[in-house]
């Protein structure tokens, strides 16, 4: 599977149990009004955890990341040409 396929269920999860955690939920579910008030809390803990990792593994595997430059190819890497600030071409090195 996709890792960023398994960074937004992750996210989705995380939502979820943070959304349980709500007092509004709790009163109308009544297994989560069995559970009592610090199973409840660690509930919502353990929601913010995913969501925390889930926007990590989001960010640390985006392509889109200012400094990605080196593109890996069968003939070497591709390093950018710069004239001032802008890239004008790509070179291969080996």
């Amino acid at each position: 599977m996709n890792i960023k396929i398994i960074s937004f269920i992750a996210v989705a999860i995380g939502l979820i149990l943070i959304f349980l955690g709500t007092p509004a939920i709790i009163k109308t579910i009544p297994i989560l009004k069995d559970l009592g008030d610090s199973i409840v809390k660690y509930i919502v803990i353990a929601g913010v955890i995913m969501v925390g990792v889930g926007i990590i593994i989001m960010m640390s595997t985006s392509e889109g990341r200012k400094h990605a430059y080196h593109h890996k190819t069968k003939m070497g890497e591709e390093v950018p040409i710069f004239h001032n600030k802008e890239i004008i071409g790509y070179r291969i090195t080996k």
